[in-house]
């Protein structure tokens, strides 16, 4: 992909971003022919190449528009309890152009609906979800703090950590969850929901019944996918993550039903309560936490899943659930992102986004 004529003014840019460059960020994408980084393994038949680095603690990658428009980073900037969490424009190289929004809170998605002058940036943070239009950010000649923005959920019940990534529907509205919190043998109300905002911020729940249905994606048939992250011990035995095909309206069993429909007995699960949730396309190991799930560019049947503590990456047939390592050797993945025929994946722990190509 060409440089637009601003790219000298952007490399300009990037340097002024000392604060948030620790290995100097991307330029030009490499060629995906080159060597993958070190200790990272592709699959036979796949390659992966990193393609810009120097990121702190990144988060979610989300296309800000068109090809030349480039793309928005989260990353958290510092510790993740600091305040200190930025979202970035990126060029169409990857190359940092500036920092847009600053002072965030543990941002964990980021995500743009809508187009020309209607286009919005949305943010999730650790217990809120925001938005800004576009415009106003292109406008404003220093990057917005945190408060600056439209709040549409503030003090979403979370469960201690975060709640997750955001999603664009194929209608042009947006799904967020609030991840769960456990009161008694029930989920705390609000929280341990998949919902779905429009344009004019009213939200309607989805789903219910998670306990961190932190990503989503749809396929092309139309269902919708979550990746269940799970921890904790129910009736003595861990809880595993989990990829599910959401069934709207319905209660997916948190924190009764764990796992494949197990039922939690100390929490008054049953055989035939935990029967009623769809079961699960796959389960992970104890620990593997599911950050992200895709649809392969290249097999609309297969879905890819990053797993953040399995330091992988896999793919799933969406009919049978058969898993496959496709790249391993990973710095904590976070999130996938599809453009065209690749899949850039953003590693947290190295600070960088990769290029994972088929072929």
């Amino acid at each position: 992909m060409s440089r637009s004529p601003a790219s000298a003014r952007r490399q300009l840019l990037a340097a002024a971003v000392a604060a948030l460059v620790v290995a100097g960020c991307g330029g030009a994408a490499e060629d995906s022919t080159v060597a993958p980084p070190v200790g990272v393994t592709a699959a036979p038949g796949f390659r992966v190449a990193s393609i810009a680095s120097g990121f702190s603690s990144p988060t979610q990658l989300h296309a800000r528009g068109s090809a030349e428009d480039g793309w928005l980073l989260a990353q958290l900037n510092g510790d993740e309890d600091a305040a200190t969490g930025q979202v970035l424009a990126l060029d169409p190289d990857f190359g940092v152009d500036r920092v847009l929004i600053g002072g965030l809170a543990k941002p964990t998605g980021v995500a743009v609906t809508g187009t020309g002058p209607d286009r919005t940036i949305w943010v999730m943070e650790e217990r809120r979800l925001s938005r800004v239009s576009d415009s106003r950010v292109v406008e404003a000649a220093t990057e917005l703090a945190a408060a600056a923005l439209d709040v549409v959920a503030d003090d979403l019940p979370y469960n201690g950590r975060s709640e997750g990534t955001l999603t664009v529907t194929p209608d042009g509205d947006l799904l967020y969850n609030t991840s769960g919190r456990r009161e008694g043998d029930r989920a705390a109300a609000g929280s341990a929901a998949l919902l779905r905002v429009d344009a004019g911020g009213e939200s309607e729940v989805v789903a219910s019944g998670f306990k961190h249905a932190y990503a989503h994606v749809f396929d092309a048939d139309g269902t919708l996918w979550v990746t269940e992250i799970a921890d904790g011990s129910y009736d003595g035995t861990p809880a595993v993550g989990e990829v599910v095909a959401v069934r709207p309206g319905a209660d997916h069993g948190w924190p009764r039903c764990v796992d494949d429909n197990r039922p939690v007995v100390e929490f008054g699960g049953t055989e035939a309560l935990c029967a009623a949730p769809p079961g699960s396309l796959t389960l992970f190991g104890e620990g593997a936490t599911p950050t992200s799930i895709v649809v392969a560019p290249w097999d609309d049947e297969t879905l890819l899943v990053a797993l953040w503590g399995d330091e992988t990456v896999v793919a799933i047939d969406r009919r049978t659930g058969e898993r496959t390592v496709v790249v391993s050797g990973l710095d904590r993945p976070q999130h996938l992102t599809v453009d065209r025929d690749r899949v850039l994946v953003v590693e947290h722990g190295a600070g960088r986004i990769l290029e994972l190509v088929r072929g």
